[in-house]
């Protein structure tokens, strides 16, 4: 049963249905609110006859002896509390059996000439346990002086009718004085709801019995101290914004338990049915002050500045069942949105499982019990999404590569430039430094991105919570500054694997690079300038709620010159200590003294268990079993479910325990079907349960490693090195093994040479490479066999050019999971290609693919290609004079890119002729397309402009839709076409639209992109 309501959202109404207990929860959610209780007014002109102050609206309530009352200043009436050293507390006052979720809004006006002088709310358990906050921060500002402060006190569901004593401080400083106290018991806090701000607010629907189920989560997560969630704790709901209704899974967000206070909740959102919110489909809102307000925003603007990974961060008003909860951070989640969004491939987000850190954190949360254990070492490389990711075999193949990169991190078994790209990760540590925001450092907080095309990690810049410094824990300018004395210790692993990034020379001469751009005034001054309007609108909009704060506009340039002052002394100190950095590796090692004691709810996360391999034909597994518990432990078998042993292990395997060494694993044959370990505690009787992680444990090994032992670039014969310069000599060069040209060289192929790629080997260049051929003398590489994977150039760094070039039976590489697109293949360079033809590459996916680089392809030919010609991906250029023919999918296709095509033919392409996806714009001029399933497809926000063109002979001339739920609809703009014979002219999807000529088309299709994928 439904009805309809109609909800005002700014200047937008909106009609959308409910349904009918929806209503009736807001109903009763919004009548059955208590009454206000206390109602405390206290001006401190009224004392009793036994000398004390008392409130002026009920004599019941003293504050202290009037001997603290004084004349000499007074914002209202004549006195006021005078607070000096000798007399530090003032109206003082206790309550006993406040209810959990009570809501109390105190205030005081301060004159204070040093800014000190707080309210304080102070709770203490019997346990021990405490809740102690403060505020005082001015909230309104008035005459000669005097300031309002305002503590707005929730009553934690773990304090319910705990007493609470509320009272005046001031710790040091000058004498500060207080007048008119007030304490107001309310229904709930009144937040601003933005209706006068141009600004659209996020409203959240969650009905009664869903948000009860929230209720409980909360309440589960205040006796346990910290938040751990489940895959149960999600709700179903429904959201509005800007006129669309979204249907939305929820639940609580944060480990904390200042994400659930009040009524100003975090959440992490899903979208289903293919929705998605400014281009995300999972996000999380919180209180900004989780973030620190707008710094974590202008952090973020920094790093995406910067081409550095981040998630996207934003502000905006949120109201739950049409009940505003003021100002939100807006936060992206880890999903492959993040990375294309940011012009990267796909590929997995990895971190560490944090499991370990909270499950100790809650047992003495709520046990008060302390166990000193090795949770670093016993936390799981992971990713997110990983279910999904593990079906998908490619996927799988990236995971398992980049959990080894993360493994050779934490264990420095490989240099920093071997693990990461060491561009984005130098530039990390510099942006760090300059906006000191390390919390994204720790441990449980730090995240990777395994990039599939260069086989390396990049970090994410995300929850950085600057806070003036407060997570500073190094208290130094520059962090790498690292020097013999510092506090590492065997106490602090994490530090310590963080500094062996920079046992590095390659990591290090960029870092220092980007420490001196960053700190640079004229970078500072101009980045405060382009973000400058932003930040002041957003500080406004955070007024509304929080009218205390105020932005430092200074901050990065205090950082910035304090780093200036640190960097000459930095640069001497490393030159003259060329492995300061190595003593890290020194002091690595595991804690001692590691705690002994049993809780049962610990030993689970401290045996890893692994599917190391699989043998289909007998329906047998090996597992490898790591024990990080400091207790022996004995496996009894495992399962299929969680409940019951199906293959029990006799005899039963012992693991030592661990304590200042890493045990040796064990191995256990078991079925295919294994997903569970169990296994017992000796000296206890409990069985225990682990998750055998469906996937191989991490070794450190890497592809590229293989690839490199299998051939000595130095040793190769048909190369000529001399210095940094590079020539192929010799007229017909075999190359039966991979050759990988490292950095830092330039590479040159002479007209005329023939290079026969043979038994599966490729070519694989970081360095600039220039290829001589010309109109009578055409360099060709080819393969005899047809085994060849590949010609690749990789962040190449100037200019390549290609030079009349045959590249004939190519494949791509795909070596233990390290596949790269293509047969030739450009990434992160610029290069020019002129009089290239691409032919009978029949063993890849792309003839040529472009990624993240400026091209410019002049005069080429591409033939007989397995699928696409042309793909690019987030690049610039031009495409000029070439031409496709009997191409099995389609002839160009750019995603993300900015690309002119000029004075082309493209014939017979089995999909597409031209497709522009993934926000693309596309300039084409004075091209024949024709023969094609499609002759120009237009998808995602792409805007595919053509002019003095012919289309001939498609089934569809013209396709604009939508394929990824995450944009929109798409437009093509056609003027001075010549149509011919095709099926199909146009079809246009909803939200997109087609201009031809002086016809507008406004797409009426609906799920187009069924049709085609």
């Amino acid at each position: 049963m439904y009805f309809c309501l109609k909800i005002i959202q700014n200047t937008n109404t909106m009609a959308f249905k409910i349904p009918i207990y929806t209503l009736f929860f807001l109903i009763i959610f919004s009548s059955c609110t208590p009454s206000s209780d206390i109602n405390i007014s206290c001006d401190v002109e009224m004392i009793n006859n036994k000398g004390k102050i008392i409130a002026n609206n009920d004599s019941t309530f003293v504050f202290g002896n009037k001997e603290k009352r004084t004349t000499k200043e007074a914002y209202s009436g004549d006195h006021s509390i005078m607070l000096t050293k000798d007399n530090p507390y003032g109206c003082s006052h206790r309550f006993k059996n406040l209810r959990k979720d009570t809501y109390l809004k105190i205030s005081v006006w301060r004159k204070s000439i040093s800014g000190e002088g707080v309210i304080v709310a102070d709770a203490k358990k019997k346990n021990g346990e405490r809740y102690y906050v403060t505020s005082k921060s001015v909230s309104y500002r008035d005459r000669d002086g005097w300031g309002q402060i305002i503590l707005h006190l929730n009553i934690p569901p773990d304090f319910d009718k705990q007493e609470f004593s509320i009272y005046l401080w001031k710790a040091n400083g000058d004498t500060v004085y207080f007048d008119d106290f007030k304490i107001e018991q309310l229904s709930e806090r009144r937040f601003p709801d933005f209706a006068n701000k141009d600004i659209e607010p996020l409203n959240i629907f969650i009905d009664t019995i869903q948000m009860q189920k929230l209720y409980s989560v909360r309440e589960r997560a205040f006796n346990n101290g910290v938040y751990e969630s489940i895959d149960d704790d999600w709700v179903k709901g429904m959201a509005f914004y800007k006129g669309n209704m979204m249907k939305i899974e929820t639940r609580l967000k944060g480990d904390w338990l200042d994400h659930m206070r009040g009524k100003k909740w975090s959440f992490r959102i899903k979208l289903k049915n293919n929705e998605s919110f400014n281009r995300q489909r999972v996000f999380s809102i919180q209180n900004p002050i989780t973030r620190d307000l707008l710094s974590e925003w202008t952090s973020h603007q920094l790093f995406a500045q910067e081409d550095q990974l981040t998630t996207r961060y934003t502000f905006l008003p949120v109201k739950i069942n049409n009940k505003s909860r003021g100002i939100y951070a807006c936060e992206e989640h880890f999903a492959k949105q993040l990375i294309e969004y940011n012009k990267r491939r796909e590929g997995p987000i990895l971190k560490l499982t944090d499991d370990t850190y909270w499950r100790l954190k809650k047992i003495y949360k709520k046990d008060k019990q302390y166990f000193n254990l090795p949770e670093y070492n016993a936390a799981q490389i992971t990713s997110f999404g990983l279910d999904k990711l593990l079906k998908d075999p490619l996927m799988k193949k990236e995971f398992i590569i980049g959990q080894n990169l993360y493994y050779s991190y934490i264990h420095g078994n490989k240099p920093t430039s071997k693990i990461f790209n060491t561009d984005k990760i130098a530039k990390y540590f510099a942006l760090l430094d300059l906006t000191k925001t390390y919390h994204g450092t720790v441990w449980f907080n730090m995240r990777f991105y395994y990039n599939p095309v260069i086989s390396r990690l990049e970090p994410i810049g995300y929850d950085g919570y600057t806070d003036g410094g407060a997570w500073d824990n190094y208290k130094r300018p520059i962090f790498g500054f690292v020097r013999y004395g510092d506090n590492i210790t065997k106490k602090n692993e994490l530090d310590c694997t963080l500094y062996r990034l920079f046992d590095d020379k390659i990591f290090l001469d960029k870092y220092i690079s980007y420490l001196q751009k960053y700190s640079s005034e004229d970078f500072i001054n101009s980045f405060m300038k382009s973000v400058n309007k932003d930040q002041q609108y957003y500080e406004n909009i955070l007024k509304e709620e929080f009218p205390e704060y105020n932005y430092d506009y200074n901050y990065l340039k205090n950082n910035a010159k304090a780093i200036r002052a640190e960097l000459p002394k930095f640069i001497k100190y490393v030159n003259n200590n060329p492995d300061f950095a190595k003593f890290a590796f020194d002091v690595v090692g595991h804690k001692n003294n590691y705690s002994q004691g049993f809780h049962k709810e610990i030993p689970e996360l401290y045996v890893n268990a692994y599917l190391e391999k699989e043998n289909k034909k007998d329906n047998t597994s090996q597992i490898k079993i790591e024990n990080y518990y400091t207790r022996k432990i004995h496996i009894l078998g495992t399962g299929n479910k969680e409940t019951k042993i199906t293959n029990y292990q006799y005899p039963s395997p012992t693991l030592e325990s661990f304590n200042k060494i890493f045990g040796k694993p064990s191995y256990i044959k078991s079925d295919t079907l294994a997903k569970y370990l169990f296994f017992v505690v000796e000296g206890e009787q409990e069985t225990f349960t682990s998750v055998i992680q469906q996937y191989p444990s991490p070794k450190g090994t890497i592809p590229e490693d293989s690839l490199i032992a299998l051939h000595e670039f130095e040793n190769a014969k048909y190369l000529n090195i001399k210095g940094k310069n590079i020539v192929f000599t010799g007229k017909n060069i075999v190359i039966d093994t991979s050759l990988i040209i490292p950095a830092g060289y330039d590479v040159t192929i002479p007209a005329g040479t023939h290079i026969d790629i043979i038994n599966n080997a490729n070519i694989l260049s970081y360095s600039t490479m220039h290829i001589n051929g010309t109109k009578n003398s055409r360099v060709i590489i080819s393969s005899s066999d047809k085994t060849a994977k590949g010609f690749y150039l990789l962040q190449a760094p100037r200019k390549s050019d290609y030079n009349y070039v045959d590249f004939s039976y190519l494949g791509s590489l795909d070596y233990s999971g390290w596949t790269l697109p293509g047969s030739v293949c450009v990434y992160e360079s610029e290069i020019d290609m002129d009089n290239v033809s691409f032919s009978n590459n029949q063993n890849c996916d792309d003839a040529l693919n472009t990624i993240r680089s400026k091209v410019k392809v002049s005069n080429c030919s591409f033939s007989h290609t397995f699928a696409d010609a042309f793909d690019s991906d987030f690049c610039t250029g031009n495409v000029d004079n070439c031409t496709f023919d009997k191409v099995g999918n389609d002839a160009i296709d750019f995603s993300g890119s900015e690309i002119s095509i000029k004075n082309s033919h493209i014939m017979s392409a089995n999909d597409k002729g031209i497709s522009g996806g993934e926000e693309s714009t596309l300039n084409v001029e004075n091209t024949i397309i024709e023969h094609c399933n499609i002759g120009i497809a237009s998808k995602d926000l792409s805007n595919v402009c053509v002019v003095k063109s012919q289309i001939n002979n498609c089934a569809y001339a013209f396709v604009a839709l939508r394929k990824k739920p995450e944009y929109g609809g798409a437009e093509i703009m056609a003027r001075r076409m010549q149509l011919k014979n095709n099926t199909t002219v146009h079809l246009i999807e909803e939200q997109s639209r087609l201009v031809l000529g002086t016809q507008i088309v406004i797409g009426q299709e609906q799920n187009v992109a069924e049709r085609f994928y």
